[in-house]
């Protein structure tokens, strides 16, 4: 089986769709014919055709645990098909970096490169306001600012509202209940 790239979108398929681009290849978990060579797992998930890239380090032995595991997380990313590759799978990071960032050398055999893009949904947001130091921002937010409740405003003229006087109501007051 592969990972495919169409039109922006990752698939898993057993033979190339049409306009498609190979990313990897591997084996279903329980067709794997060696299991202790799979030092990577990848799946796309079901919901945003996420591409997961799962990858041992490089002093973790490769056996059927660390195969389950790897696997497993791959179930709670929400990958329905899930692949196991061999042991010359990596993801390289930038020039020359594994996953731990790690120097290692560029593939020889053929390879795919991916390369972050911004979508066409994306958009910068306050693009006029000007980037600054903490020394310019820092002093205005540590000032204390102090707020003093407006006074209450009086009845409106011809209007049956309470006022909002601080004196007792002598006529409430003498009233009995």
């Amino acid at each position: 089986m592969g990972v495919w790239l169409v039109d922006g979108v990752f698939v898993t398929s057993t033979t190339p769709p049409p306009g498609s681009t190979r990313i990897t290849g591997g084996f279903p978990l329980g067709t794997t014919p060696d299991i202790n060579l799979a030092r990577s797992a990848v799946g796309v998930e079901d919901e945003d055709g996420f591409l997961v890239w799962v990858e041992l380090a490089s002093n973790v032995r490769a056996d059927a645990s660390t195969a389950a595991t790897m696997d497993g997380l791959l179930v709670r990313m929400g990958c329905t098909v899930r692949l196991l590759s061999g042991s010359e799978a990596h993801a390289v990071l930038g020039t020359g970096q594994d996953l731990s960032g790690a120097p290692i050398a560029l593939p020889a055999a053929p390879s795919t490169r991916l390369v972050r893009a911004h979508p066409s949904s994306a958009r910068a947001y306050f693009e006029s306001t000007p980037l600054v130091s903490p020394a310019v921002w820092q002093p205005l937010q540590a000032q204390r600012v102090r707020y003093f409740p407006k006074a209450p405003r009086g009845p409106a003229e011809g209007s049956r509202a309470q006022s909002h006087s601080t004196e007792p109501d002598t006529a409430a007051a003498a009233s009995p209940p």
